[in-house]
């Protein structure tokens, strides 16, 4: 009887601890794949999506939300709200393109801008890694509020709050 209780216990165990691991791994996993990571909050002209694996754009007003993949792009005369779901906010201003590489809140985020205006407000976190990546910069930041304006021969950046740090990935 004694064995009998013992192994239920250990049995119950070993099912939590399946039943935990199982959940934890499923949280990292769909937390940058397939889950909605941000939402449009105004949008004015001509802005589209295109979904990961997808060739063509659709209007953004046919996505239920922003994932993890996905490219969001401004047309002329045209701009882009967005809030993500760390509370942070981008603005993509006309002729911008942003594609969101990875997003785990509060851990891991990294966005990239291969062209156009944007500017970032960045929800301060205790700890983790938000990188906005240029095709000429690497932009590791914290709790700050920044415009990117790039080109494919250059990134200027402008800190209105908080700090950088910047990196030109080809000259380290």
């Amino acid at each position: 009887m004694r064995k009998t209780t013992l192994l239920k216990k250990n049995l119950n165990g070993i099912i939590k601890s399946v039943i935990w691991s199982l959940a934890l791994v499923l949280t990292f996993n769909l937390s940058s794949y397939g889950l909605i990571v941000g939402n449009f909050q105004k949008v004015q002209g001509r802005v589209s999506v295109i979904k990961k694996g997808a060739f063509r754009g659709v209007s953004y007003k046919k996505v239920t939300g922003i994932e993890v993949g996905d490219v969001v792009r401004t047309k002329r005369k045209s701009f882009a709200d967005i809030l993500f779901i760390d509370k942070s906010r981008v603005l993509l201003k006309e002729s911008s393109r942003l594609i969101v590489e990875k997003f785990i809140p509060k851990k891991d985020v990294s966005l990239k801008s291969p062209y156009g205006k944007v500017i970032y407000k960045i929800a301060k976190a205790p700890k983790g890694t938000y990188k906005i990546k240029t095709p000429t910069a690497l932009i590791g930041v914290k709790g700050t509020v920044l415009a990117t304006i790039v080109t494919e021969d250059f990134s200027m950046i402008i800190v209105k709050e908080g700090t950088v740090e910047v990196v030109n990935p080809e000259f380290p």
